[in-house]
């Protein structure tokens, strides 16, 4: 038994009733279904995002190697068309990233990859919600202090451990 003055945590605003759950997954499996995509989960993906966009990690170059060590290919999903992405990510059987809209390519990969997202601190719970509709194991890995959303930190490059990295990769196996 711990007693605490005050406990804070983290939830979802949103309530995925098992009828949105289940519309969002066959959206995703009708559209796998229209473009023909066959699902082998056998890729590892990072995402990363443009340069331009903000929020990028600043220690890349020192990272790099690491996913490197661990066999993942590095990709820009701005720069694919629709087409290529549904087909890249529904063959993902591994999927690490950080926050942002590239990340929702989690949506077309099956349930049985594990994603890992790193998050600068910003708690937006819509990729969590996205890959558990898919099922998928889910990992949030936070480089920084867990806090509200706010607009300076949503545009501002941050960090990622190497050690922590390395660590993470490792347990997704």
């Amino acid at each position: 038994l711990v007693r605490v003055e005050r406990a804070i945590y983290m939830s979802s605003v949103s309530s995925h009733n098992t009828r949105k759950s289940r519309t969002f997954k066959l959206f995703r499996d009708l559209v796998i279904s229209i473009l023909n995509i066959d699902q082998n989960y056998d890729r590892r993906i990072m995402i990363i995002r443009s340069p331009n966009e903000g929020r990028n990690i600043r220690n890349w170059d020192a990272l790099a190697p690491i996913f490197s060590e661990f066999d993942y290919e590095v990709l820009f999903p701005g720069a694919m068309s629709f087409r290529q992405q549904v087909n890249t990510f529904a063959a993902a059987g591994r999927l690490v990233g950080t926050l942002g809209a590239g990340f929702t390519n989690c949506m077309w990969a099956g349930a049985d990859c594990k994603t890992l997202m790193f998050d600068p601190g910003l708690c937006d719970f819509f990729f969590w919600d996205i890959a558990g509709q898919m099922g998928q194991d889910f990992r949030w890995c936070f480089s920084g202090t867990a806090q509200r959303w706010n607009e300076a930190l949503s545009v501002s490059d941050f960090s990622i451990e190497a050690d922590v990295l390395r660590q993470q990769l490792a347990d997704l196996g």
